[in-house]
C-alpha cells in the first residue's frame, strides 16, 4: 500500500511522457497491527532531485499509525531510438 502511494505520487511529480519512475529502495517500520476497519496511506515528498524522489508514507488504520515508510523512487528518461 505504501509503495503504491509513493509510485502514484511520483507519476504525478514528473512528466511521464519524458520520464519513467521505478521503486529503488523501501524502508518500513510497522508500529502496530492493523485490526480491521479502513486503511489510509499518505505520501509526502521530502526530496526532489534530478534522478530520484524520496517520499515518507504513513499508513493509518482508522486514524492510528500502523506503519511509516521511506521510499526512494528512481527517475529515468525514456529510451530514445
Amino acid at each position: 500500500m505504501a509503495e503504491s502511494a509513493a509510485s502514484t505520487a511520483a507519476a504525478f511529480a514528473v512528466d511521464v511522457t519524458k520520464f519513467r519512475v521505478a521503486g529503488q529502495e523501501l524502508s518500513a517500520s510497522h508500529v502496530r497491527p492493523a485490526t480491521g476497519g479502513a486503511l489510509r496511506a499518505e505520501a509526502r515528498l521530502v526530496h526532489r532531485g534530478k534522478s530520484s524522489l524520496v517520499y515518507v508514507v504513513d499508513v493509518d488504520n482508522d486514524g492510528k499509525l500502523v506503519s511509516t515508510c521511506r521510499i526512494t523512487m528512481a527517475v529515468r528518461p525514456h529510451a530514445t531510438g
